[in-house]
């Protein structure tokens, strides 16, 4: 750089500039000018032009000081006359300790307390499946799942409790998304429909028949403060637009794609959401921020989340604003958290989550009262199993009476049909009972898990697949008596050996299981002879699992390894015939003979519309039996399963989790 350039880049061109670089006015410039020397020049030929440089302001600012500081050192002075400025050294002391006193009562007076959750109570006790809460004035709006048939209904119950008031809407999944400030009107979310992949529907609250928003169609949306506006979301794309949601504009292109929460910061400015995150859909969601001028977006806290597990959820500001109260699952502990608002003056840049509230089979959708006094969430309650029973009379499934009180699956009858084996869930362990459900004993203990109970003929023995976590979930055959004496692990095969099935009393068949699906091509069917103690695979069985012998024992029904085909193998002539194949997913995981053999069952879990069909022997042919619509099967542990009671009805088992809405007094200390 030359001489001439930097002196251009030091020069300050007018009495404006030279003042703000002394960070004074025009009227001080000119009078330091005058009294004190201030170096200012003046443009050739008489013009009123003046200029000045940085570095000789600089220098003339540092002999000012220094001869401030040498006249501090000799005897006072006297006062100076009236109306003449103070020293600027003592000036420039006065004003940093001044500045300092501001920050600092800046500081105690806008740092929030900390916020704590007390003397929570829970509003609801239907044992219903409720989630998607939402405030609007004071009410509060829910989605309510019926587990008879998991239909949902549009729930209002006041913030003080009593009993809610359901809207049926028309159709199976709904999701309320925002509310109007005097609740009036609701923004409801329908999960499926043949016009678009997420109709909005709006329901008065008063009453009446719910009715299309407009052609709206998307995964989330809520209306500004103000309600003025509507925000909403499609797959990556976040829009502003009318309060009745026409004249929409793109705000921003969202890195990620949205789920279904969108929050208004209390001034309008800001809208929080939450985004998928992560490389499987639906599985790793984060908290974002954005902008509602610029559409800019950022995490709003980057790095909390350190592993897929953890899970950020959309919640709600307090009403000053000072936090921001969310759920999520950190550190596999799911709890409500807050964080202090970080868009003010002298707060904290990175806001470190609060944790107020855990809850340990999971929480969602904290919302605050309409005063602020109160917070608001779902509480889910733990899991567990119902079996269903299907009576051909009303073609529904329906409680099993007989096993009401018990969350077990995967029944076996005994051959004489007085007792019952099964499987509880969702620990896995191994009962044994009369078939009233009395006389209840375990078959399985300590460590040891079991599943896929069967009786052997004679009704002496019952086999079944066995594991040790501390075995990383290796799965051998087990055989006990039915009082749980006389245990032992009789198949030496050294893979991973599947659920047994009795074929005689001294012979059973087994698939092999594996710790990933789909289990390698390279599997098979095997026989293990007690005589013997041999273990021999079944020729013309490769490629096979999931054996399921005919009770006669000529046939066994299995899979391919891919779960998408059901074979018939015949052990007379190795011969194998397809008996089915699902175009829309796997099938189920326990294909189920009839008591005579005559007819196999299997379900299409996966399809548009799920059912159970019975494929008979004789002709190949088969028949839609029964519709899995709407039912929230288990399938921890050994994957979903069906079966029949002693009369040929058949079972399946459900999931249910209940959960209810429970509201905490919100108080800031």
């Amino acid at each position: 750089m030359t001489p001439e350039s930097n002196s251009n880049r030091n020069r300050l061109e007018s009495w404006k500039e030279i003042a703000a670089f002394l960070h004074r006015d025009v009227r001080t410039a000119r009078r330091w000018e005058k009294a004190r020397g201030l170096p200012v020049h003046r443009v050739p030929g008489g013009s009123s032009r003046v200029y000045a440089f940085q570095t000789e302001i600089d220098a003339w600012s540092k002999g000012v000081v220094e001869l401030s500081a040498a006249a501090d050192s000799e005897p006072a002075s006297p006062e100076p006359p009236q109306g003449r400025l103070p020293r600027p050294g003592i000036l420039l002391a006065c004003l940093a300790v001044l500045l300092a006193i501001a920050v600092l009562s800046s500081l105690l007076v806008l740092k929030p307390s900390a916020p704590q959750l007390q003397h929570p109570i829970a509003l609801t006790h239907d044992g219903r499946l409720n989630l998607a809460l939402i405030r609007g004035g004071t009410s509060l709006f829910y989605r309510s799942i019926d587990p008879a048939d998991m239909r949902s209904t549009l729930e209002r119950l006041a913030e003080d409790g009593g009993e809610p008031y359901a809207t049926i809407l028309p159709a199976y999944g709904i999701r309320p998304l925002d509310a109007t400030r005097d609740g009036s009107r609701v923004l409801v979310r329908e999960d499926s429909s043949s016009d678009c992949r997420w109709p909005i529907w709006e329901v008065v609250a008063a009453g009446g028949p719910p009715h299309r928003f407009g052609d709206l169609c998307a995964s989330a949306a809520a209306w500004s403060p103000d309600e003025r506006k509507l925000a909403f979301t499609t797959g990556r794309d976040l829009y502003l637009a009318s309060a009745d949601g026409t004249g929409s504009r793109r705000l921003s292109v969202l890195p990620f794609a949205s789920e279904d929460d969108l929050r208004w910061s209390p001034d309008g400015k800001r809208i929080r959401i939450v985004l998928q995150q992560g490389p499987v859909t639906h599985d790793v969601s984060r908290l974002w921020e954005v902008t509602a001028d610029h559409g800019a977006a950022k995490p709003v806290l980057p790095g909390w989340s350190r592993i897929n597990s953890d899970q950020e959820y959309s919640g709600q500001w307090t009403k000053d604003g000072h936090f921001f109260v969310f759920t999520a699952v950190h550190d596999g502990n799911p709890g409500i958290w807050a964080i202090r608002d970080n868009s003010r003056l002298f707060t904290w840049r990175e806001p470190t989550p609060i944790l107020l509230s855990t809850a340990p089979e999971g929480v969602s959708a904290a919302t605050l009262s309409s005063d602020g006094s109160k917070l608001f969430a779902v509480v889910k309650h733990p899991v567990g199993g119902e079996l269903l029973r299907f009576e051909p009379g009303t073609g529904h499934f329906g409680s099993y009476s007989q096993m009401r009180s018990l969350s077990a699956g995967q029944l076996a009858y005994s051959p004489d049909g007085k007792q019952v084996a099964y499987m509880t869930y969702p620990e896995p362990k191994l009962w044994i009972s009369n078939v009233d459900g009395t006389n209840r004993r375990p078959l399985t203990t300590g460590t040891q898990q079991g599943a896929l109970p069967q009786w052997s003929p004679e009704g002496r023995r019952i086999a079944y697949m066995s594991w040790k976590l501390s075995e990383n979930g290796l799965t051998r055959i087990r055989v006990v008596s039915p009082d749980g004496r006389d245990a032992a692990e009789p198949v030496q095969w050294s893979g991973w050996q599947g659920g047994p099935q009795w074929t005689s009393d001294t012979e059973l068949i087994f698939g092999e299981n594996g710790p990933t699906f789909p289990i390698p091509a390279s599997c098979s069917i095997h026989a293990f002879d007690f005589k013997t103690g041999k273990t021999t695979e079944l020729p013309g069985t490769a490629g096979l699992w999931t054996a399921r012998a005919c009770p006669a024992g000529r046939y066994i029904a299995a899979q391919t390894n891919d779960n998408r085909r059901l074979i018939l193998y015949d052990r007379r002539t190795a011969h194998v015939t397809e008996l089915m194949r699902s175009l829309e997913g796997p099938l189920g995981d326990n294909p189920t003979w009839s008591k005579d053999g005559k007819s196999i069952y299997m379900d299409v879990p996966y399809a548009t519309d799920p059912a159970i069909y019975r494929i008979r022997i004789a002709d190949k042919s088969v028949q839609r039996i029964a519709s899995l619509r709407g039912i929230q099967r288990v399938t921890a542990g050994t994957g979903l399963w069906i079966g029949l009671t002693p009369d040929g009805a058949l079972l399946i088992l459900r999931e249910i989790q209940g959960s209810e809405i429970y509201a905490w007094d919100w108080v800031e200390r």
